[in-house]
């Protein structure tokens, strides 16, 4: 017999012995008289009285988590403060829309300056869309309307078009930052 079946087994009894207990305190007269002797029911008691005790002694030898304190404010991740504006510009609002777009493309052009690229230079390739090779992030800081693709999955996915230009273009631009460093 496994350790699991023997567990199921003495609770399936334990269970059993409790609803007997139950009807016999509340309707003694229905409870069914068990002949049983004073050597048996010593031996049930000590099985619990010797059960109780493996549980305890495995409760106090049981690895306790160390205190857990006031966490400090966790410093923010690189980007949350794009993810989290993003979060907040709505589909409608079109004047957020193009801040949003602006400023990333200010960060883009601030990335490719950092990486030793002029900044006209910069600002050029980002407006003529050829400062990354991903067609969705230089569509979007062109000020491309969005394919009619892009409208499709949006129907179905559920995600503006803008979100999701501007999700590529966050991480064409943290691409950038990152062969940098």
């Amino acid at each position: 017999m496994t350790p699991a079946s023997l567990r199921r087994a003495l609770l399936a009894v334990g269970v059993v012995g409790c609803a007997y207990g139950l009807v016999a305190v509340a309707v003694p007269a229905a409870a069914v008289p068990l002949p049983l002797s004073t050597p048996v029911v010593a031996a049930v008691g000590l099985a619990a009285f010797a059960a109780a005790a493996v549980g305890g002694i495995r409760r106090v030898r049981r690895p306790r988590p160390l205190p857990v304190g006031d966490d400090p404010e966790p410093y923010p991740a690189p980007g949350d403060d794009w993810r989290a504006r993003l979060a907040a510009t709505s589909a409608a609002d079109e004047d957020a829309q193009r801040a949003l777009r602006d400023d990333l493309a200010a960060s883009a052009v601030a990335a490719l300056a950092a990486r030793g690229t002029p900044p006209e230079t910069a600002r050029d390739r980002v407006e003529r869309g050829v400062w990354t090779d991903d067609p969705l992030a230089a569509a979007y800081l062109r000020g491309d309307p969005p394919s009619l693709a892009e409208r499709i999955r949006a129907v179905f996915g559920g995600d503006a078009p803008f979100r999701r230009r501007a999700r590529r273009t966050m991480a064409a631009v943290a691409a950038i930052r990152e062969v940098d460093e």
